[in-house]
């Protein structure tokens, strides 16, 4: 099985380990809620239903479910958020306190590492460089500064805000971008007001997608009167030249289907669904989340907010789908080599049974011997040199003369107990009433 254990390699910014974190993560609530017992946080919507609520004036987003937890950013009235999850604290007076995990179509300000950023053709983003990319609170990466829940994935690009220290290389500074809208974080329920229509939520959430800036076409234009260093002409002769050009009016925005909105937002929802389902996840869990995406592929304009933002999530999906099918194939793998431990288990059984009198089936098992008594005509099982039992079949269903010289086993009921022999009376072998016999081998042995 895979590891939910991820190993600590950057303490700036990417895998500290999850046990590490939740330890972290367990000080600073333990800090902020000294004096006070909280009863366990109680599940109220794992985002199943989608949900949208409005932020108030002032209302503040944060790293995890307390006040006292380091704020990611303020939000003003009216700023969307959508749902993601709804925890229930009991406080000890019996008041309650409810936590929404939120994410918003804006992203939020977050820090980053610059190890893990790279720049890219346009001045104002970054494409990410690393997977399990953590995203902090503050320019650190102390307790104090502890991450978001989620983090960004190789290839992701985030729209540059500030550095700590531009006087730093990139890769040893702390970097302020926007996340993506796939970032969660958390928010007291009391400071929002729910939407309570989830289509025209939805709908909002779109249009508020944000689209990263793209590459300038037109080179930044240089103070009068100084000369160009490619074109070796003055600024204003240039301006001049550019005057003369025919401007050619912008393209405008190719529309982007409702209905690509609605598969969208089906696809998140279906995402999080087979994700939720952590290592029971298969593969085909994950397909009908990649196919809601390819659908919105399909029908939105290339370049628009929410054919990146399904692009992404497609290969979110497609790398979940890939994990679930190795942990398949791993799972498969082991179940194959338990099945193939106990196939060769009960073969050495088998053997060491062929060894024992009773093979594992048998009432008894030994070479039939006829003995006439007087009178009498008796049958014994002999097994290792020694009469192990008396055999007879009242039933008559068979003849026993039939199986003297052969070694068989049988099944039947005790009629006589074994007895030792004492001065007053010999001993006697246990006596078997024989229902069935198998007949093992049909020649005579030195046993």
């Amino acid at each position: 099985m895979i590891s939910s254990m991820q190993v600590s390699q950057s303490s700036k910014g990417r895998f500290v380990s999850s046990h590490l974190l939740h330890r972290g993560r367990t000080a600073l609530v333990g800090v902020a809620l000294a004096g006070a017992v909280w009863a366990a946080p109680r599940l109220q919507d794992g985002g199943s239903v989608e949900r949208y609520v409005r932020a108030k004036q002032g209302a503040t987003v944060r790293v995890f479910q307390d006040r006292n937890a380091k704020a990611v950013t303020t939000l003003g009235a009216g700023d969307l958020l959508r749902v993601h999850r709804s925890d229930e604290f009991e406080l000890p007076d019996g008041r309650r306190l409810v936590w929404y995990q939120v994410s918003s179509p804006r992203g939020f300000p977050v820090w980053v590492y610059g190890e893990f950023l790279t720049p890219t053709s346009t001045s104002s983003v970054y494409s990410v460089s690393g997977n399990g990319v953590h995203m902090r609170p503050m320019p650190e990466s102390s307790i104090a500064s502890y991450p978001l829940s989620t983090t960004l994935r190789a290839g992701e690009q985030v729209e540059f805000i500030e550095r700590a220290n531009p006087s730093l290389p990139l890769a040893k500074d702390w970097v302020k971008v926007w996340s993506p809208p796939t970032a969660r974080a958390w928010i007291d329920a009391s400071q929002t007001s729910p939407e309570s229509d989830v289509e025209a939520g939805r709908k909002a959430w779109a249009a508020a997608l944000r689209e990263l800036p793209r590459a300038a076409v037109v080179q930044a234009s240089v103070a009068p009167g100084v000369r160009s260093a490619e074109s070796g002409r003055s600024s204003s002769q240039a301006q001049s030249a550019e005057a003369k050009v025919e401007k050619v009016p912008a393209k405008p925005k190719a529309k982007v289907p409702e209905e690509a909105y609605r598969s969208l937002n089906y696809g998140n929802t279906l995402l999080e669904n087979a994700r939720k389902k952590g290592d029971q996840a298969t593969e085909a869990d994950f397909q009908p989340a990649i196919r809601a995406y390819e659908v919105v592929l399909g029908m939105a304009p290339k370049g628009s907010a929410v054919a990146e933002t399904a692009q992404r999530q497609l290969e979110l999906a497609q790398t979940c789908q890939e994990l679930a099918g190795l942990r398949e194939k791993l799972s498969s793998e082991e179940q194959r080599r338990v099945a193939e431990r106990q196939r060769l288990i009960e073969e050495q059984r088998t053997e060491q049974l062929r060894d024992t009198a009773s093979w594992g089936r048998f009432t008894g098992r030994g070479w039939v011997e006829k003995v006439r008594e007087g009178r009498e005509t008796r049958y014994y099982l002999r097994w290792s040199g020694e009469i192990v039992y008396e055999i007879e079949c009242r039933s008559g269903r068979y003849d026993l003369d039939t199986f003297v010289g052969y070694q068989i086993g049988v099944i039947g009921s005790t009629t006589r107990v074994h007895t030792l022999s004492t001065d007053e009376k010999v001993g006697e072998v246990a006596k078997l009433d024989v229902s069935r016999i198998e007949v093992i081998d049909g020649g005579r042995s030195g046993s």
